[in-house]
């Protein structure tokens, strides 16, 4: 599951990047630059096709992307240090083979 969503994550984030690209710039006429009319005062047409579609990736990117923490998050967490400590006090706690004893001697009489 979470292989694929990163998958579709990455897949979303290249769409998004091309989409971007492709869009053309509101302001980039060269009275913009100069304090022109700009957008504030045009009124904004009809969303487009490529408008919709951007809205439509945004939306999946930021699901995807909570989807994600979600899931990190939800996992167990673990450190390298704690697992390197635990194998420490396994073989600290291991018991050392126990030399054999010599019996006895028997006192003479």
């Amino acid at each position: 599951m979470n292989t694929l969503l990163i998958t579709f994550h990455v897949i979303v984030c290249i769409v998004i990047i091309f989409i971007v690209l492709l869009q053309v710039g509101r302001g980039a006429e060269a009275g913009a630059m100069f304090g022109g009319a700009g957008q504030a005062q045009t009124m904004r047409g009809q969303s487009t096709f490529i408008g919709k579609f951007t809205t439509a990736m945004a939306i999946a990117f930021m699901l995807t992307s909570f989807l994600l923490t979600y899931d990190t998050s939800s996992k167990a967490k673990s450190s390298v240090v704690e697992s390197i400590t635990e194998e420490e006090v396994q073989t600290q706690t291991v018991e050392p083979e126990q030399q054999p004893t010599a019996p006895a001697s028997q006192p003479a009489e």
